[in-house]
């Protein structure tokens, strides 16, 4: 064993001693490294973007290589039996490359994008191994006992070799790649959308959210275990007659399948036809499709209608102010077996009619939003129109009998959209009469304008940005009961452009009356 130890150190201190010189000719001895007198540490923890090669040896070894200007800032210390590898704030360093070697090693901390890789075995009584952000850990292990594995966010574990037992725990993305590493019992614990790949003969799994276990031993053997049993007790010839499948199974009974239908003659000549029934999927259907109708208006941050001096005229009659919602697309994904959690998606279309209290024209000037009182002149409505297309995304929970209509459902979420057309839409109730518009501030007039000279209905509509956001974003929330659902939403983002009008935020609250 110790001639073999002594072996391993040879060659991992050539390969080293070959890595320098390369990188010294590459970077034209840019690059330096530097040697650590550490040693009583049975644990590797490092973050950063530190990539650390390992060998187990009888003696300790600690190395690090980085370019000349760097290397003082790189910080190694042994505290409480683990070695902790930090390369401080150093920047766009061209290699920050650590080289350990260790007679015992018990346990590898890593985090952020730090990467480790063993050279040969690593022998241990007992191993834990945790990985967190985007960093990488790759090894062939020999377990004498147990082996753990904690990994989070993005990281990816890659393990061969042997162990006695495994507990793995996996959330977030991150990955654990083990088929090449054989064990007695393994137990995983996977949230998130994590998967684990391993071989075990026993397997115990606690899975939640999109996770994902692959037991290779177990499922070479399930099948192994049919087809055996398969060649033991049946014959089968298949034939295929166009659209018409027709199967028969030779065994203590002769089994003809037709299509959907089996027709089972017993060794007595008894004939029995039955209709193969195959099972049904549980389906998540949300509820985002479907038309729906409810107000809005628009609030101050602190939620109040009070707009301030020089805002007044965007006062709003609140029950006149309809929000119609189209609501043509709808995109569903299933979080789980039951069909009862979900993200919803989809495409809509929104008007938001904002009807003023007010006998009001908006305009753009000067890059800024603003109104006039229309004096002199008698209106039926003027109101504040925009549309925009919309893209939702729920998280709903549905509960209740598996028929989507008896569901109680709640769904949270956001809801973006894109303002492709605004405009405002006076109706004069007299023609061809000349008005006066009263600047909101000053009391003053501002101008003289003119109505339509038309004997039809007296609309002005102006198309215009009226220094309102191109975008905007939503948070949304959803509930009812079977068809019946209600919705409400806060803008998150304000109405109008920073310094161009008032800061707004826009809400809304309604029902669904159709629902597809």
């Amino acid at each position: 064993m110790k001639t073999q130890m002594n072996t391993r150190k040879m060659i991992f201190f050539i390969l080293f001693s070959l890595l320098t010189i390369q990188s010294i000719a590459q970077t034209n001895g840019q690059l330096t490294r530097k040697e650590f007198p550490l040693s009583g540490f049975t644990g590797i923890e490092a973050g950063g973007a530190i990539r650390i090669s390992f060998t187990q040896a009888e003696q300790y070894a600690v190395f690090f290589e980085t370019d000349e200007n760097l290397i003082n800032k790189i910080e190694m210390k042994v505290t409480d039996g683990v070695l902790r590898i930090s390369a401080g704030t150093t920047r766009n360093a061209s290699r920050l490359h650590a080289v350990v070697a260790c007679p015992e090693l018990k346990t590898i901390n890593l985090s952020g994008a730090a990467t480790f890789n063993a050279d040969g075995i690593v022998q241990a009584e007992n191993l834990e191994l945790t990985a967190g952000g985007a960093s990488k850990i790759e090894a062939a292990v020999d377990v004498q006992n147990h082996l753990t594995t904690k990994l989070s966010g993005a990281a990816k574990i890659i393990l061969y070799g042997n162990a006695v037992s495994h507990e793995a725990y996996l959330s977030g993305a991150s990955k654990l790649v083990a088929q090449g590493l054989e064990t007695t019992a393994t137990f995983v614990d996977a949230s998130g959308v994590s998967e684990a790949r391993i071989t075990a003969d026993t397997l115990e799994q606690h899975i939640s959210g999109m996770a994902k276990v692959t037991n290779t031993l177990g499922d070479q053997n399930e099948k192994n275990e049919r087809e055996a049993k398969r060649q033991q007790t049946t014959d089968s010839v298949t034939v295929n007659l166009g659209k018409v499948k027709v199967k028969v199974l030779d065994g203590d009974s002769t089994v003809v399948i037709v299509g959907s239908r089996k027709v089972v003659v017993d060794e007595n000549g008894n004939v029995n036809v039955s209709k193969e029934q195959k099972p049904k999927k549980r389906k998540f259907n949300g509820h985002w499709a479907g038309f729906e109708l409810g107000i809005n208006g628009l609030v101050t941050p602190d939620f109040s209608m009070d707009y301030g001096r020089g805002y007044e005229f965007l006062d709003q009659r609140v029950e006149k102010s309809i929000n119609v919602n189209l609501n043509f697309f709808e995109q569903n994904i299933s979080f789980n077996q039951k069909g009862n959690v979900g993200l919803v998606s989809g495409l809509g279309l929104s008007w938001n009619n904002y009807r003023f209290a007010n006998d009001v024209m908006l305009k753009n000037e000067n890059n800024k939003l603003v109104g006039y009182y229309l004096d002199g002149i008698s209106v039926k409505k003027s109101k504040l129109v925009n549309s925009y297309l919309t893209l939702p995304m729920f998280i709903e929970f549905q509960m209740g009998p598996e028929k989507n209509k008896g569901k109680v459902h709640l769904a949270f979420g956001v809801i973006g959209g894109w303002r492709f057309s605004s405009h405002t839409k006076i109706y004069y109730l007299e023609q061809n009469k000349v008005f006066r518009l009263i600047d909101p501030i000053s009391n003053e007039v501002v101008r003289e304008m003119q109505s339509p000279a038309t004997n039809k209905r007296n609309i002005v509509k102006e198309f215009d940005s009226f220094q309102q956001s191109p975008f905007k974003l939503d948070a949304s929330l959803r509930a009812g009961w079977g068809v019946v659902n209600l919705f409400a939403t806060y803008s998150i983002t304000p109405m109008f452009i920073k310094n161009r009008g008032p800061e707004l935020y826009p809400y809304s609250i309604g029902i669904t009356i159709g629902d597809w």
